[in-house]
């Protein structure tokens, strides 16, 4: 399952996407990780969440990215739930682009029975009707 937490600049994404990991990981029996381009949220985690931050790893296009992703899951074959914050800020892409994106990470969820939840400075209304299902 990959879902999505949009809105404007401000809107509380990032903060809304910590409370729901630090709940969910109460009932994660494996892995999660927490993904994004700095370490200022690092502490408000909680310590049995993974945190990484991608841009120590160079990140900046899409191929990377999902290079990233797919050593994760290799070197990691118990991670449940996968949390990137900012998902933008690992590559420019366009709308219809980002929707492959998001079917290839999809993809990877049935795969690997693990679900993710990004957050996307973007107005639920200015999506796709895929995207939009996709949105908290």
């Amino acid at each position: 399952m990959v879902k999505i937490i949009c809105g404007v600049k401000g809107f509380g994404k990032t903060k809304r996407m910590i409370t729901l990991a630090n709940e969910e990981v109460k009932n994660v029996k494996g892995k999660a990780v927490y993904i994004s381009n700095s370490d200022k949220h690092m502490l408000d985690l909680n310590h049995d969440i993974r945190y990484v931050n991608a841009e120590t790893f160079g990140i900046n296009s899409y191929e990377r990215f999902h290079g990233f992703i797919s050593g994760i899951f290799a070197a990691n074959y118990d991670v449940e739930k996968v949390y990137i914050d900012k998902v933008y800020t690992f590559f420019n892409l366009e709308q219809t682009t980002f929707e492959e994106a998001v079917k290839t990470l999809e993809k990877a969820s049935e795969q690997y029975e693990v679900d993710f939840v990004l957050t996307l400075r973007e107005d639920p209304a200015n999506l796709g009707t895929y995207l939009k299902e996709k949105c908290l």
